[in-house]
């Protein structure tokens, strides 16, 4: 997603719509080579030999590519992860703390589930969520293919605003949540956002065929509870001069096709 300065919910505006294409074919790019390297890894791969009138398929497909994914989470988890949160290989109360929080989550599975999710992806998400109280929050690993970052457009490590979107526009029922940093600017909605205020905003949209595709914004933005924001994301592989990180297929997939 290209760089933005501003939070615009100003729909039908010059630069909401600028902003929204540039969105969208980012998207569209990103999850196009996504669900490539998926269908590698499941063997759903191009069959270079015509298969005749009757009905006999040549064709002899090698796969690599999940044999290349398999081994990277194998090597990068080896035998588990552990954790020292103060550095200091003391068994401390923060200790015992993130011990329960993974534990809570399926620890390794978990783990396994992101190692290759960002392997194929190329970036990885989670998404905290809060549970009752006494009760550690919940860590869901979120599938890239719904996931973006809008950053400061001279600064690629500072994120304006993360967005959660299912389904798509243009008829289908769709939901959108952005999660932005700062607070509004005054006492109304349609007030724009300080970037430079502390916290984070949660904005909340619905589309459907009803709305003609267009995004409708769902009661008043809320304030969260924190000053972070409730979305954790990393790149799998380091790629300077981009927000999004590099994968580890991309070259096997090529490979793959000359195979076979």
């Amino acid at each position: 997603m290209p760089g933005a300065m501003q939070y615009i919910y100003a729909q039908g505006t010059v630069e909401y719509e600028a902003l929204e294409k540039a969105h969208k074919d980012e998207m569209r790019e990103r999850n196009k080579r996504i669900a490539q390297h998926w269908a590698f890894y499941d063997g759903d791969m191009p069959r270079p030999l015509k298969i005749e009138k009757d009905g006999v398929n040549d064709n002899v497909l090698l796969g690599k590519v999940d044999q290349v994914a398999d081994k990277v989470v194998s090597f990068l988890l080896g035998d588990g992860i552990s954790f020292d949160a103060g550095g200091d290989e003391e068994n401390t109360e923060a200790d015992a703390l993130v011990r329960e929080l993974w534990a809570a989550n399926r620890d390794q599975l978990l783990l396994h589930s992101l190692a290759l999710s960002g392997a194929m992806a190329g970036h990885c998400w989670v998404r905290i969520e809060p549970r009752g109280d006494g009760e550690m929050p919940r860590l869901v690993a979120l599938n890239p293919e719904h996931c973006s970052a809008f950053w400061q457009v001279d600064d690629i490590d500072r994120v304006l605003w993360y967005r959660l979107q299912f389904g798509e526009t243009g008829g289908r029922v769709g939901k959108r949540v952005d999660y932005v940093r700062g607070a509004l600017s005054g006492a109304t909605p349609d007030m724009p956002v300080d970037h430079r205020a502390e916290g984070w905003m949660e904005f909340v949209y619905v589309s459907d065929a009803a709305q003609f595709g267009r995004w409708k914004l769902v009661d008043t933005p809320r304030a969260l509870p924190w000053l972070f924001p409730p979305v954790v994301d990393w790149q799998n592989l380091p790629r300077p001069h981009s927000y999004y990180g590099a994968d580890d297929v991309a070259r096997a997939v090529a490979l793959n096709t000359a195979v076979n």
